[in-house]
């Protein structure tokens, strides 16, 4: 499967509209009294769109490197209480699908910027 190329423009404006709609999600979490794993879930996810925001177009091949390495926890995580929150059965598979699909794009797209900026350290750009 091809990496879909988006801009960090578009990068950040898909971390920003995950993390309002994780948002709505832990808030409904949390009206079903699933408090812990709501802010578990919403404290990673808000960390991968604030490592999406510290870079922007102009922004060296190193700080895109870095920016990427910083966001492998916070995504590891966020796929971690998606899962958690999956297969304990405390929400329903086909209710997942809409969370996993913009933090699988958000996870290709930091794994692509990544390695396009490594190739371009590698030839002396």
């Amino acid at each position: 499967m091809a990496i879909e190329k988006i801009s960090i423009s578009d990068l950040q404006e898909l971390s920003f509209e995950f993390a309002l709609n994780t948002l709505k999600f832990c808030k409904e979490l949390k009206a079903e009294g699933e408090d812990i794993l709501a802010d578990q879930l919403l404290k990673s996810v808000t960390q991968v769109g604030m490592i999406a925001n510290s870079i922007d177009e102009n922004s060296h091949y190193k700080e895109l490197i870095q920016a990427a390495q910083a966001a492998k926890k916070p995504l590891r995580a966020s796929l971690y209480w998606l899962d958690l929150l999956e297969k304990g059965k405390v929400v329903e598979a086909e209710r997942m699908k809409a969370l996993r699909q913009p933090l699988d794009k958000i996870k290709n797209t930091f794994e692509g910027k990544a390695k396009s900026a490594q190739a371009k350290t590698r030839v002396g750009f």
